[in-house]
Formats: C-alpha cells, structure tokens, sequence
C-alpha cells in the first residue's frame, strides 16, 4: 500500500497491494531516529542542574516522536495509524519547544541544536504529508471531539464517539 520513496522523503503509493512490511523502512522513522541521537547528545551537554528537567524532557519527546511512527505502523486500523502519526507531529513540535528554550536560556549556540531544528521541521512536514495522503486514499479520518462552552464534548459527539468504539 505505501512504501518509502518520494523527494520529500515520505511515504508513497506502492504499486503492490502491499503495506511496507516494518517501520524501519520508513523513511520519516530513521529521520526520527537520527533526531533521537542529536537530541540525547544535545541533553548530555546540558548543565547538571538541568539533567533531571529539561534534559529528560529532551529525551522524551525524541524518543516518542520515532515510538508513536513505528507503534501506528503497526496498528491494523488506518484511524489508528493516523492517531499516532499525529502525536509523532505533536512530539516534534514539544521537542522543537524544549531546543529553543536551550538555545533562548543559553544553554547552546543556535548553531549547535540547528541540525536538530531542521530535522525537526522535516520530520514534521513528512508526517502531515503522510497523513494527508492517507486520508486523500482512504477518506476522511474522523474528526476529535469539541469542547462545547460548558467544558466537555457535546452529546451528538458523545453518541458518534461510542458508536466507533
């Protein structure tokens, strides 16, 4: 069904009814990878007041941006799958946050967590594409529920929410 192989780097229309067997073939999960090594080296240069804050926040947000690629890849269901590629992209963008609060505390040059940065947005580009994609092929992914005003899901959400399930 999908296979690694455009420009961009992200998944692509295979010609074979097959789904790309294993996570690792993905493109878009050994860039997550190769941001997981640049952010635990980034975390270790970090001041020792930081190891347990900052750093470990470092370390898990990279680390689960790869997970939730691979843990979606192997969900049987396309909803499920476009749940996790969701929270990769999610992940990204905590990531991101935390490597700009160690450059904007002076932590790092701007140049040391540049190359991370950019796979950042990359991986980010990929994974809406991906997405996008998915739902293009196989229609629309439902939509999360909204908080109505007076703080939980409305109740036509509510029954179109336990009628998924």
């Amino acid at each position: 069904m999908w296979e690694r192989g455009d420009q961009r780097g992200a998944m692509t229309p295979s010609r074979s009814s097959d789904r790309t067997r294993d996570y690792r073939d993905l493109i878009v999960w050994q860039k997550a990878m190769r941001l997981t090594e640049e952010s635990y080296a980034i975390a270790r240069r970090l001041p020792m007041e930081e190891r347990f804050e900052l750093a470990a926040q470092i370390r898990r947000s990279a680390s689960s941006v790869g997970a939730n690629v691979a843990e979606g890849h192997s969900r049987p269901y396309r909803r499920e799958f476009l749940r996790f590629l969701g929270i990769a992209c999610a992940s990204v963008k905590e990531l991101q946050h935390h490597l700009l609060v160690v450059v904007n505390v002076g932590y790092a040059e701007a140049g040391e967590v540049r190359s991370a940065l950019a796979l950042c947005e990359e991986i980010s580009r990929m994974t809406a594409t991906m997405r996008r994609r998915l739902i293009e092929e196989f229609g629309d992914a439902p939509t999360p529920p909204r908080i109505s005003p007076k703080g939980g899901i409305t109740r036509r959400e509510e029954t179109m929410l336990n009628a998924e399930r």
